[in-house]
């Protein structure tokens, strides 16, 4: 829901903070596979190395874009 509302109000979803990651990266190592799928159907993605890993951590490896 957060998410949702963040992005209704045109937050910076592709920002990183200060340790370099992003909220799809954040989802995806907390295992919040609904924010992770909602990130890439607007397609947010992380960089191909690490949204990879984090689909395969996920095991969403097909979902990987």
């Amino acid at each position: 829901e957060i998410v949702k509302l963040l992005v209704e109000r045109q937050a910076d979803i592709r920002a990183r903070e200060q340790g370099g990651w992003t909220a799809l990266e954040h989802a995806a190592d907390d295992g919040h596979t609904e924010i992770v799928e909602f990130l890439e159907d607007l397609n947010i993605s992380a960089n191909d190395d690490s949204s990879r890993y984090f689909s395969n951590y996920l095991g969403n490896a097909a979902n990987v874009k």
